[in-house]
C-alpha cells in the first residue's frame, strides 16, 4: 500500500528516531564487547581507521544530498526530463569520484607506515594497513549506490531506507560478537561492518529501481545543471568536512602525537556526541523535500521562522533529556558499561555537548539554506573555525593532552555557531531568530534546567552504584522531564502530534487491532 507524502514524512519521522535509539542500543551493547575482545591498544587502532574512513567517506562531496534537493526542486515544478538527466548526471559524477577516491587511498595506504611510525609498533602498523585496504573498498563499491539513496529521499520513501537501516544496524551486533566470539580481531570487525554496509546499500538501490521504477536515462549534457550540482555539492562537502575535522580529527592527531590507548578512550566520549548529534537529524531529512517547496513558492522569512520552530522544538525536547541524564548519570554509566580506565570519556564528552547543543536544536535552519542554495557562507564560517579548531588543537594537546581536542572543539563551536552564524541567520539569511528562540526555548529550557537541578539530588539517591542503581536514577530523572514537558512545556499541537504517534503505533500492532475487530462485532 502507497503511503501519502505526510504519512511518509510522519512514519519517516518515526522511523528516524527508532534509527536514532537503534544506533545508541547498537553503541551501547557493541563497545563493551569490543573492549572486551581487543585490547586497548587494538582498540584504538579500530577507532583511529574508523577516523579514517570518515574522511574518505567525504569523497562523496555531499552529491547525495544534492541529489535529494534538486530532484525534489524538479518533482515540485513537474519537470521529468531535468530530474532524469540529474540522476544520469550524478551517476557519471559518483563513477569519477569513485576513481579518485582509490587514487587518493592509495596515496595514504603508500604513506601509511610515514604517517604513523612514531606512535604505532610494526604489528599495528601492519594490521592498520590491512584494515585500510578493506575500508577503501568498502567506501569505493558503497559509494556507488550512494545515488540511490538520495532518489529515496527526494521521493519521501522515507519508510523503506530506515527500516533497512535499522535492520542492519541491530545485525552488526550479532555479526561482530560472533566474529570476535571465533577469534578475529579489529582486521575481523572493519569486514563484518563493510559487509553490513553493503547490503544495506544493495537493498536500497533494488528498491528505487524495482519499486520506484527509478531509471538513469542520460537525455542530453546539460552544462548548467552540471555546475549547479557541482557548486551545491562542493558546499555540502565543505559541510561534511567541517564535521569530521571538529569531531573526527581529534582521533587522528591523537594518534599521530600520542598512543593508541588514548585514542580509544577519546573515541568513546566522543562516540557519545555522534548519537547526540544524530538525535538532533531525526527530523532534518524528511523535511526537506517540504522546505524546498516552502521555497519555490516564495514564502516569506517570517513565514520560513514559524515554520521551523515546530520541529526545532520537538529536538530541543529530545536533546534536552538525552544531555541532562548525561550530565547527571554518564560518569556512572560509563564506569559500568566500559570500565574504570575509561572514566574520562565523560570528560570529554561532557565538553563537547553543551556547546554542540546550539546547532543542534536549530539544525533545520539548514534545511532553509540549503533550498536557497544560501549554505555557502555558512560552509565559509564553519570552514575558518574548523581550521582554528585544528590549528588550536595541536597546542592543547600538548598543554592538556587527551582533553585538548575537546577544549578546541567546544571553544570554536561556541564562537561560530552561538555567535557567528546566528548573526547571519538574521541579517543574511531574513529569519526572524529573536523570534526562533523565543518561540522555540518558550517553557522547554525551563523545564531542562528545572529537571536539571532535580537530578542533582538523583545522584545522591542511596540506591547503589550498580546497573540497578543507575535505571532507579534514570526512570526517576526521566519520569521528571516528561511529565515537566508534558504539563507544563507542551502546546496543543504538540499534545496532539505525540497522541497521534501513539495512536499509529498502537494500529501498526496486529495483535491489538485484531482483538478490537473482534469486540466490534
Amino acid at each position: 500500500m502507497k503511503l501519502s507524502a505526510s504519512s511518509e514524512r510522519r512514519l519517516g519521522a518515526v522511523l528516524s528516531l527508532l534509527t536514532i535509539f537503534a544506533f545508541v542500543l547498537v553503541g551501547v551493547l557493541l563497545t563493551p564487547i569490543l573492549i572486551r575482545y581487543l585490547s586497548k591498544p587494538q582498540f584504538g587502532l579500530y577507532q583511529l581507521i574508523g577516523a579514517f574512513l570518515g574522511y574518505l567517506v567525504l569523497m562523496d562531496f555531499g552529491i547525495g544530498g544534492t541529489l535529494t534537493r534538486f530532484s525534489a526542486k524538479y518533482r515540485a515544478q513537474g519537470d521529468k526530463l531535468q530530474q532524469d538527466n540529474l540522476f544520469s548526471l550524478c551517476l557519471k559524477m559518483y563513477g569519477g569520484i569513485g576513481v579518485i577516491l582509490l587514487c587518493v587511498g592509495y596515496g595514504i595506504y603508500s604513506n601509511f607506515d610515514r604517517i604513523f611510525s612514531g606512535s604505532l609498533t610494526a604489528a599495528e602498523l601492519a594490521q592498520g594497513r590491512t584494515m585500510f585496504l578493506i575500508v577503501l573498498w568498502s567506501v569505493f563499491v558503497t559509494m556507488l549506490g550512494k545515488a540511490y539513496i538520495g532518489v529515496l529521499d527526494s521521493y519521501e520513501r522515507f519508510v523503506f531506507s530506515r527500516v533497512v537501516t535499522i535492520v542492519c544496524l541491530l545485525s552488526k551486533i550479532g555479526l561482530v560478537a560472533a566474529i570476535l566470539a571465533w577469534g578475529a580481531n579489529a582486521i575481523g570487525v572493519v569486514v563484518a561492518e563493510a559487509v553490513i554496509n553493503v547490503v544495506s546499500l544493495v537493498a536500497n538501490c533494488l528498491y528505487a529501481r524495482f519499486a520506484l521504477k527509478v531509471r538513469f536515462h542520460y537525455r542530453y549534457w546539460d552544462w548548467r545543471l552540471f555546475k549547479d550540482v557541482l557548486a551545491y555539492s562542493f558546499w555540502l562537502f565543505i559541510t561534511t568536512l567541517v564535521l569530521q575535522i571538529n569531531f573526527q580529527l581529534g582521533r587522528v592527531m591523537l594518534g599521530i602525537m600520542t598512543a593508541t590507548s588514548l585514542v580509544g578512550i577519546y573515541a568513546v566520549g566522543m562516540q557519545f556526541n555522534t548519537v547526540y548529534n544524530g538525535m538532533s537529524s531525526a527530523l532534518k531529512q524528511v523535511l526537506l523535500p517540504k522546505t524546498v517547496r516552502m521555497v519555490v513558492n516564495n514564502s516569506s522569512g517570517e513565514e520560513l521562522t514559524r515554520f521551523l520552530i515546530g520541529p526545532s522544538r520537538y529536538q530541543l525536547m529530545i536533546l534536552g533529556g538525552a544531555l541532562t541524564g548525561f550530565l547527571l548519570f554518564g560518569r556512572q554509566f560509563i564506569t559500568l558499561w566500559a570500565g574504570p580506565a575509561y572514566i574520562d570519556a565523560w570528560t570529554i564528552a561532557s565538553i563537547v555537548m553543551v556547546p554542540v547543543s546550539i546547532p543542534l536544536f536549530q539544525n533545520v535552519i539548514i534545511l532553509i539554506l540549503e533550498a536557497k542554495a544560501l549554505n555557502r557562507t555558512r560552509a565559509l564560517i564553519n570552514l575558518g573555525t574548523a581550521v582554528v579548531n585544528a590549528i588550536i588543537s595541536v597546542f592543547l594537546i600538548r598543554a592538556y593532552g587527551l582533553f585538548g581536542p575537546a577544549i578546541g572543539t567546544s571553544v570554536t563551536l561556541l564562537l561560530g555557531h552561538g555567535l557567528i552564524l546566528n548573526l547571519y541567520y538574521h541579517y543574511g539569511v531574513g529569519l526572524n531568530m529573536p523570534l526562533f528562540y523565543r518561540e522555540t526555548c518558550r517553557k522547554i529550557l525551563p523545564a531542562i534546567l528545572f529537571s536539571l537541578a532535580v537530578g542533582l539530588g538523583l545522584v545522591f539517591l542511596p540506591v547503589g552504584e550498580g546497573w540497578f542503581g543507575l535505571a532507579v536514577r534514570a526512570v526517576l530523572h526521566g519520569t521528571v522531564y516528561g511529565v515537566l514537558l508534558w504539563w507544563y512545556a507542551m502546546n496543543d499541537h504538540e499534545h496532539g502530534f505525540f497522541k497521534s504517534v501513539l495512536e499509529n503505533s498502537l494500529k501498526a500492532i496486529p495483535l491489538l487491532n485484531r482483538k478490537k475487530a473482534e469486540e466490534s462485532v
